[in-house]
């Protein structure tokens, strides 16, 4: 009866050991909350004389739906960084931002993950040369856990 009894709580020890380990693990790579409809302004500041043109972030959009957005842009060209990652769900998951000036469409990224694919987060970018002026994206997000889209003027 004595060696019955140790065995048992070995037994559940190991047990509770291997609960505890895949928890953990399961906890630890749950999401992160995305807030919806968040946005980081940046100031553009003025370049120095004697500067070549660079990337200057303008500001940052994030959701988890789709939503549109503007921002203006006082150099050459425009830069838009996506990246989103998708909610395991066994299905299609997208990202797609429309790049538009003054109504009229100038580019489109997609990120998409098809139903099997490893839920990992992915980035792509996409830019456009209309110059100066008012700007608006158009964010169309599927099955997604979040979204970030960054934008960055050239001059």
């Amino acid at each position: 009866m004595e060696n019955t009894t140790k065995i048992l709580i070995i037994a559940v020890i190991v047990l509770v050991g291997i609960v505890g380990v895949f928890s953990g693990y399961f906890i630890s790579n749950q999401s992160k909350p995305v807030s919806n409809n968040s946005t980081e302004s940046v100031n553009q500041s003025p370049t120095s004389v004697s500067s070549q043109p660079d990337w200057h972030k303008v500001t940052t959009f994030t959701g988890v739906n789709s939503e549109l957005d503007s921002f203006d842009i006082k150099g050459s060209k425009c830069k838009v960084v996506m990246s989103a990652k998708p909610v395991v769900n066994y299905d299609i998951n997208i990202l797609s931002v429309d790049l538009l000036k003054n109504n009229g469409g100038l580019t489109t990224g997609t990120i998409s993950w098809s139903a099997t694919e490893n839920p990992t987060t992915k980035e792509k970018t996409i830019e456009a040369s209309a110059g100066p002026g008012s700007y608006q994206i158009n964010v169309y997000a599927t099955n997604l856990a979040g979204w970030t889209v960054t934008i960055y003027d050239y001059y």
